[in-house]
């Protein structure tokens, strides 16, 4: 018996070692689905809530959104907090008898739902808040799922999420719903594009239960999950306005308030519902994997070394339970945990290739880029699928390596991709076809790269030129484009079929976007697909491969000096390589800046720990020293992982800095928002691989960066968004004068702040942020590369 306690739950596992190498699940079994009456009409009432308080600017937009809708058994039940903005006046001057409307103060937005589902009369509940719209089918959609399936209590859908004038900024897709992810807060469902069956929720108390006000839609969510069925249906029901004047459910204060709120709630909650009885049906590894993340997300040291303990009860019996505990292991950030694990290949029947792919995963994560990179091209030795190009991945990010190197390295790896027989020749003649036919592939079309520099391209290619078409990788989601450009997902990512398919599509320009991450078609441009192939963005340097006839770039990311490093044509873009679509805080969007916590000179750093080794980390802790009243905020995807937080406290702990002198904190990949920015003075851009995306965000929002030119591309990147913003001096030519310069500009904080009114505008004057202008430029270069085939 295995005995965990945590916050006061005593969870006991009987006979678990016995089971791990049987049937991996628990005796117990998961309760059936409580089953749900049948609707009483084909056409039942819709309740749709909305809670607002001092929203004139957004609210008549939400409820026109309602009256459009093309189901008309609804009612709108508006619960208002008192507005004093005119929100109450705007709402009454609509004569629908459906919109129910009570203005009263109330003790804020969680409180005033409550207030409103109390009021609904329909079977069927939904909401559309002030800064939401439902799209004009949404209700009847969601009433024919509910009586094709009467079983179900919820179904969640998808959301665009919009700018405050209505824009479409991209699509938020739901996971499917599963109660051990989202238990765990690992995944999302959106609870604005959620319908619930109204008896279901009267079922849990919804009238009579005292429901929390910190976490009232998670709380509701897994309350309904303990008894009643949840599902996901695919398609966009409504748009949210995610980020606007008076937003208060995306501030960081909210966020916390919540967050600390779903932990109290399981804390609570769990204490007197069997969680065991709840998980009785998922494999023992998943389940005990939960567990873990409940003792991470508490944050209590103590409890750590006891989970281990724990974890390292189980007697591993074969590679599959071996490699599984590792993954489970790193799946929840336990790196060091899952490196030990890994380590007893030596007395263990693993497969020792799964296991060194796994230690080369963590050694990415770990601030030790040369060592994945040598991690990696050893298991290309061996011929896994993939780890060449990810050796090629980490060397761009090691300190020391130039581009004679690359350019070697990269060869290599072509000679392989040429011993690929090739799908017939390939016959390019003249063509008297008024528009070119463009396409471009990408294997992850949701990256930050294609959200924020190719999909904005895309909305202002000219349709009279060109015929532009989308690949997407079988795994990827597919891109939000215009109508006039068609999208297509490859079945799979063989090199065969996608040379078929751009041969018949006749393509006359192919962009790859991708890169040499997994599901690059390069092994099919090898083949010759169409008449100009063409790399971009992906991997900054070249690919080795002859077949790829040109390379974007601009004269500052590849001078003329580097040219005979490259296989490639280089195509100089006449300012920067990229643009980037980010919303200017405080000019077009209509953002108020966010407070400021701390009021010491504060450097920061946005970029995936994956750019960053630890020269990198030494530079910035002489930055530290030299500048004693200073604090360092890093803020990266992968410091959710407690590992990858500690190894990075570890690093600095020699050098005795106080508390608060340090900061590190996770973010949502893709994602940099405004109050992160706010909370510093100067960006401190990464080495040898440059972080464009968070130069540019910061730039955008009126935050200098400084960033050394190496003489690679990678290394290059930062410059190149300088230069073209006209601050040559923020750029340092390598470490020594990249500390000399952050340390001279902390003394002289006030001489910064100019650029918070001045840089925003520069940038979009530039082009840097000037998506119309780089759009007709790029389209100008892929006409003069179609025009030179010979």
């Amino acid at each position: 018996m295995i005995r965990i306690e945590v916050g006061g739950i005593l969870w006991l596992f009987e006979n678990v070692q016995s089971r791990v190498g049987e049937d991996h699940t628990f005796a117990m079994k998961l309760p059936l689905y409580q089953p749900l009456s049948a609707l009483t009409t084909e056409t039942p009432l819709v309740s749709v809530i909305m809670f607002c308080r001092n929203r004139v600017h957004l609210i008549r937009r939400a409820i026109d959104s309602i009256l459009k809708q093309s189901y008309p058994h609804w009612e709108l039940i508006i619960q208002d907090g008192a507005s004093t903005d005119g929100t109450k006046e705007v709402i009454e001057s609509y004569s629908d008898p459906r919109i129910k409307l009570v203005s009263e103060p109330d003790d804020g937005p969680f409180d005033a739902m409550w207030r409103a589902y109390k009021r609904c009369q329909g079977e069927i509940t939904g909401s559309c808040l002030s800064d939401e719209e439902l799209l004009e089918h949404a209700l009847e959609e969601g009433v024919n799922y509910f009586l094709c399936n009467p079983e179900t209590a919820a179904v969640g859908r998808d959301l665009f999420l919009i700018n405050q004038d209505g824009t479409q900024i991209c699509r938020c897709d739901s996971s499917e719903f599963n109660f051990l992810d989202y238990l765990s807060l690992h995944s999302l469902f959106a609870i604005q594009a959620v319908l619930f069956r109204r008896d279901a929720l009267l079922d849990l108390g919804l009238l009579t239960r005292q429901w929390r006000i910190d976490c009232a839609d998670f709380e509701l969510l897994t309350r309904l999950a303990e008894k009643y069925r949840i599902d996901r249906y695919p398609g966009t029901v409504g748009k949210y306005c995610q980020q606007h004047e008076g937003q208060l459910s995306t501030t960081p204060e909210i966020g916390f308030f919540c967050a600390v709120g779903q932990l109290r709630f399981i804390d609570h909650h769990f204490r007197t519902n069997s969680l065991i009885n709840l998980l009785g049906s998922y494999p023992l590894r998943e389940a005990f994997g939960l567990i873990k993340r409940l003792y991470q997300s508490k944050g209590a040291k103590e409890l750590e070394s006891k989970l281990d303990a724990c974890f390292d009860s189980f007697h591993v019996r074969d590679t599959e339970q071996f490699l599984e505990t590792a993954q489970q292991a790193i799946g929840i950030g336990k790196l060091h945990l899952a490196q030990r694990i890994l380590m007893g290949i030596k007395e263990s029947p693993v497969d020792g290739v799964s296991a060194k792919r796994l230690i080369a995963e963590i050694l990415d994560c770990l601030f030790q880029p040369k060592e994945a990179m040598e991690s990696w091209r050893a298991l290309g030795e061996l011929g896994v699928p993939g780890a060449v190009e990810r050796s090629l991945i980490s060397q761009l990010r090691v300190f020391g390596v130039n581009s004679k190197q690359i350019l070697g390295n990269q060869k290599k790896w072509a000679s392989r991709l040429a011993q690929i027989p090739q799908a017939g020749m390939l016959v390019v003649g003249p063509t008297d076809q008024k528009r070119l036919r463009l396409a471009f592939h990408s294997a992850d079309w949701s990256s930050v790269e294609i959200r924020h520099q190719i999909l904005p391209i895309l909305t202002y290619l000219d349709p009279t030129q060109f015929e532009t078409t989308c690949y997407a990788s079988p795994q990827s989601s597919l891109p939000l484009v215009p109508e006039s450009i068609h999208v297509e997902q490859l079945e799979n990512n063989s090199s065969e079929g996608f040379i078929k398919r751009i041969r018949e599509g006749q393509i006359d320009i192919l962009i790859e976007l991708s890169g040499l991450n997994p599901g690059n078609q390069y092994s099919a441009m090898a083949a010759r697909c169409a008449p100009v192939q063409i790399a971009y963005l992906g991997h900054m340097a070249t690919t080795g491969l002859r077949q790829i006839d040109y390379l974007i770039a601009d004269e500052w990311i590849c001078p003329p000096i580097l040219r005979d490093l490259h296989t490639e044509k280089i195509i100089r873009l006449p300012q920067c390589y990229t643009c980037f679509d980010i919303p200017r805080l405080g000019l077009a969007n209509g953002i108020s800046e966010p407070r400021r916590l701390d009021s010491r000179f504060t450097f920061g750093c946005f970029a995936s720990t994956s750019l960053m080794n630890r020269e990198m980390l030494e530079c910035w802790a002489r930055i530290l020293v030299l500048a004693p009243h200073s604090r360092l905020l890093i803020a990266s995807p992968e410091l959710s992982a407690s590992d990858c937080r500690s190894s990075l406290q570890e690093f600095f702990r020699i050098y005795k800095f106080p508390r608060e002198c340090l900061l590190f904190l996770p973010r949502l990949p893709g994602q940099i928002p405004p109050h992160l920015t706010a909370q510093i003075d100067l960006y401190l851009d990464t080495f040898p691989h440059g972080d464009p995306y968070g130069v540019a965000c910061c730039l955008s929002r009126g935050i200098p960066s400084i960033s050394v030119s190496g003489e690679t591309m990678a290394s290059r990147l930062g410059s190149s968004l300088l230069i073209n913003a006209g601050m040559q001096d923020y750029i340092v030519r390598n470490f020594s004068e990249y500390v000399n310069l952050a340390t001279s500009l902390s003394r002289h904080p006030q001489d910064l702040q100019r650029w918070k009114t001045t840089l925003p505008t520069q940038l979009f004057e530039s082009g840097l942020t000037n998506v119309p202008r780089f759009a007709k430029q790029f389209q100008e270069v892929l006409k003069g590369a179609f025009k030179s085939v010979p």
